[in-house]
């Protein structure tokens, strides 16, 4: 409960929180953090404990999103988006 205070995400029951998978869904444009914040960021919250979401596949312009993706969007309590240069214009 606390990691929801902390991020700003909405309060939720206590059997909702119970059956999220992840604690935080990191969204990001690959070509321009993934190797660089996302990843630090992602070890960085991994120590502290916390169960997050990072898609290692990179889609392309006009890419369907997979349904495994939308499940992990929707098994997670919150989002973190990383913006960055090109964060924008990809999918």
């Amino acid at each position: 409960m606390a990691m929801q205070l902390i991020l700003g995400a909405s309060s939720s029951s206590s059997l909702e929180v119970a059956s999220k998978k992840f604690d935080v869904f990191i969204d990001f444009c690959g070509e321009d953090t993934r190797s660089k914040f996302t990843s630090h960021l992602n070890e960085a919250l991994k120590r502290s404990g916390v169960r997050t979401f990072v898609d290692d596949s990179e889609l392309e312009k006009g890419d369907e999103i997979s349904s495994a993706l939308i499940k992990a969007i929707e098994e997670s309590d919150a989002s973190i988006v990383i913006f960055s240069k090109d964060y924008a214009s990809s999918k």
